[in-house]
């Protein structure tokens, strides 16, 4: 959340688990505004956190994360 605060409100963050319930690399961040999605999308694509490449991409309306059982 704090890595794109200075772009606009984070609605959600899920992230993508295996079956261990490790994380896989990937998950979803829902903004409140498509504006701010957009603007995430133009300003923090490339940019590093945690020592990461950060690639961003607009989410398909079949993509899904479900929260763990």
């Amino acid at each position: 959340v704090n890595f794109f605060k200075d772009v606009g409100q984070v609605v959600r963050v899920r992230l993508r688990l295996n079956r261990k319930g490790k994380r896989m690399g990937h998950g979803f961040v829902e903004f409140a505004s498509d504006d701010e999605a957009k603007k995430a999308l133009e300003k923090k694509n490339g940019e590093y956190l945690h020592k990461r490449e950060i690639f961003l991409d607009v989410a398909n309306k079949g993509d899904r994360c479900l929260p763990p059982k």
